[in-house]
């Protein structure tokens, strides 16, 4: 599951997201402490002074991308194919593993 901030026009709609992996990379990287030059997932370059909204994880995301904050992959729903995606961690791997032998 990923957090997300909004980026928002003047009119208050939404625009843009930016994917995190934990509260504790979205809060840090609103407040500055990531590192300097660092470039979000599709190349362009940081928000400058982002208002940090309050807690919105538990969001799914339809493909998985790139923490902008630390770099570690936040899973989405289905790989670039379509396909469904296959998990992150070595522990969530065991798992399916599990799973599909008691199939």
């Amino acid at each position: 599951m990923a957090h997300l901030h909004f980026i928002e026009d003047a009119d208050g709609d939404v625009v843009d997201h930016i994917v995190f992996c934990s509260d504790f990379c979205h809060q840090g990287f609103c407040w500055g402490e990531r590192r300097s030059g660092e470039k979000y997932q599709d190349g362009c370059e940081p928000y400058q002074e982002l208002e940090y909204g309050g807690w919105n994880g538990c969001e799914e995301i339809s493909q998985s991308e790139p923490c902008a904050n630390c770099g570690d992959m936040v899973q989405g729903l289905h790989d670039e194919d379509g396909n469904p995606a296959e998990p992150v961690s070595e522990t969530d791997a065991r798992r399916v593993d599990r799973l599909k032998s008691v199939r």
